[in-house]
């Protein structure tokens, strides 16, 4: 929405807005499904990855803390 640049649309002096008239006005271009639904399958594994390296990473401090505990104190 930001890339569209609505604040030329913008109407009113001291209290500046958008009416409904020039909104309906505005096209959005959209990529076809095919692009979506692939678009959605790359973020969906990357936030797999993020979730499971995550999860390790959890893991691994929890390792950590044992060790420390058992040496340290």
């Amino acid at each position: 929405m930001e890339l569209m640049n609505l604040n030329q649309y913008s109407t009113g002096v001291a209290q500046p807005g958008l009416s409904v008239n020039k909104i309906i006005e505005i096209s959005c271009k959209v990529p076809p499904i095919e692009a979506q639904e692939k678009i959605v399958q790359a973020i969906e594994s990357i936030e797999q990855k993020i979730s499971s390296l995550q999860t390790e990473l959890n893991s691994l401090n929890g390792k950590q803390k044992e060790i420390l505990e058992k040496y340290l104190f």
